[in-house]
């Protein structure tokens, strides 16, 4: 099949972006054309550095009109009109070109969507509705009361046109990432949408042996895009409540956008106000195989982010023998036993207390959960898929 990928930004060097490189690698393996329609090139050396791998598709295609609308000062109405722009160019590539699939891997803003009117099958990837997340800007308004007001008719529009985007097309194959997605949706949208976990980077580990000797009982690591969704807030307060043997590493990458500088800043603020510079280490942009190894070396993997669709890392800390500590309410939550969730702060550093001595022993019970999450695994479920709606 010829296959239409659209996705924002693979530089960004997060979960989505693995998970679109993946897809773009088993649809080449599985004999497809794949073009990638994209606001940006995407940099071969950034995504080898941050996932070890080479994305690959026949052609990448930016609209031109992308370029103009950059100019515009950063913002959310910005990015809307982004992903709007790239809906359009969609529509127009399905018009005038003989594609047999769409597949839009980053469906979480309705706008990309919208614009699409074509016979042409797609596959709407929703990795959690964005709707929701503009609805969390709007109840902290107390914080940010001209950000909120700022917002406030995204969030009267956002809600209508996630509805209507969806809703109309009945062309579509909506696919997420966990329950806890699938419910958001089914709540939002009133449709099932089938899960497709995603892929895990579990491989380089599975092959390694592991023991309580190669870790550093008293080292915690985070790993997330440093951004404020993240809420890597969390690890650093985390940090202030564990015993001073306690070590803490947060690893993440970290664009050029100004909102993701300067929260990397307050991150850093945080750690002088509790008086943690010898305790909280911030790691920026970590080359993979550096990241394996400091992985391996920790102990206890810990999850800031509350309410979160899904988590790739606390998945790759299992299969690196470090056990992950995760919030109840999140997708990752529903992928691992209960005893190793929390519900607060509080919880997590007495679950951190009890298990950083015997971390291995327990992780390596559980190591045999991410053999459902290895690209191979994946690249079958979603080889199923894509088998069903080939012409």
């Amino acid at each position: 099949m010829k296959i239409l990928l659209v996705k924002h930004n693979l530089n960004v060097g997060g979960g989505a972006e693995y998970f679109t490189i993946s897809v773009i690698r088993a649809l080449k393996e599985l004999g497809h054309k794949v073009y990638l329609l994209t606001d940006i090139v995407p940099s071969t050396q950034r995504i080898r550095h941050l996932f070890g791998i080479e994305i690959v598709p026949d052609a990448i295609i930016v609209p031109r009109t992308i370029e103009l609308i950059k100019k515009l000062p950063r913002s959310m109405y910005r990015d809307r009109l982004i992903w709007l722009t790239l809906g359009l160019a969609t529509r127009d590539l399905t018009r005038n070109h003989q594609f047999n699939l769409v597949f839009f891997t980053h469906c979480d803003s309705p706008y990309v969507i919208f614009p699409y009117n074509t016979n042409v099958h797609a596959i709407c990837y929703i990795h959690y509705p964005y709707v929701f997340r503009l609805r969390n800007l709007v109840i902290e308004a107390h914080r940010k009361p001209i950000k909120a007001i700022a917002h406030l008719p995204l969030s009267i529009a956002d809600p209508c046109i996630s509805y209507i985007a969806i809703k109309r097309h009945h062309n579509i194959t909506v696919l997420c990432n966990s329950r806890f997605t699938a419910k958001a949706i089914e709540h939002l949208y009133k449709l099932k949408a089938h899960i497709l976990y995603p892929p895990a980077r579990v491989e380089p580990y599975l092959g390694r042996i592991i023991s309580q000797k190669d870790k550093d009982p008293n080292t915690v690591i985070t790993i997330a895009r440093i951004s404020p969704e993240k809420q890597l807030e969390n690890t650093i307060k985390l940090a202030s409540m564990l015993p001073e043997k306690y070590r803490v590493i947060i690893c993440g990458g970290l664009s050029d956008e100004p909102r993701e500088k300067k929260y990397f800043n307050q991150l850093h603020e945080l750690i002088s106000k509790l008086k943690l510079e010898n305790r909280v280490t911030i790691l920026t942009n970590v080359r993979v195989d550096e990241l394996a190894s400091l992985l391996m070396r920790s102990s206890i993997y810990f999850h800031p982010t509350q309410s979160e669709h899904f988590g790739l890392a606390p998945i790759e800390a299992l299969a690196a023998k470090t056990l992950p500590i995760v919030p109840l309410n999140s997708g990752i939550g529903e992928a691992l036993p209960k005893y190793l969730t929390y519900t607060n702060l509080y919880d997590a550093v007495r679950k951190i207390l009890i298990y950083s001595n015997k971390a291995v022993e327990i992780a390596s019970k559980l190591r045999k959960l991410t053999s459902y999450f290895t690209y191979d695994a994946f690249k079958l479920r979603f080889s199923k898929i894509i088998n069903t709606l080939t012409p």
